[in-house]
């Protein structure tokens, strides 16, 4: 309970109400438990790696136009080496920071669309694929937090730098 309250406290009352992303769920089941370790994962990644994505979003500004081109060319540098639950993470975190980003600037209709962006780069990259030929969201069990890290880190100063520089020079023309 204490991951919920800290993330409604860091997003606050701006946070639009939606239904569809808090199902009623057996706090004991599996899927709760799924969702228990996806949360430890991320909150591992997030306070990590909170300087980067911190960084790659205020470089990227993110808007309606250019949402999913930025948010697409982050992971894809994120996943370009592979896929483990991991990156998968660290995907669904880079989403999240994007939503909070938006919320912060104003813009809560804009969530949505970056819930439907990071679920279109999940299925059009292949990244469900990879989920389901991994026991499906239950295969994250299996995973303990020192896999990948040290790679990821790599993977998140390069995908920062790349994404920095692609913007110095958009701007720049």
């Amino acid at each position: 309970m204490a991951y919920e309250q800290a993330r409604e406290a860091q997003v606050g009352e701006c946070t639009p109400s939606m239904p569809e992303l808090t199902p009623d769920i057996n706090p004991l089941s599996r899927e709760s438990e799924v969702g228990r370790k996806l949360a430890m994962i991320g909150d591992e990644i997030e306070t990590r790696y909170e300087s980067e994505f911190k960084a790659m979003i205020k470089t990227l500004r993110v808007t309606p136009s250019t949402a999913y081109e930025a948010f697409a060319g982050v992971a894809r540098r994120l996943f370009r080496d592979g896929i483990n639950w991991g990156r998968i993470v660290a995907l669904l975190c880079f989403g999240y920071r994007m939503a909070v980003d938006v919320l912060e600037r104003g813009i809560p209709d804009f969530v949505r669309q970056i819930i439907k962006y990071v679920v279109k780069f999940i299925v059009s990259e292949r990244i469900a694929r990879w989920i389901a030929e991994h026991g499906g969201w239950r295969g994250v069990l299996s995973y303990t937090l020192n896999e990948g890290f040290q790679a990821l880190g790599t993977v998140f100063v390069v995908a920062a730098v790349t994404v920095i520089a692609a913007v110095w020079l958009f701007r720049r023309s």
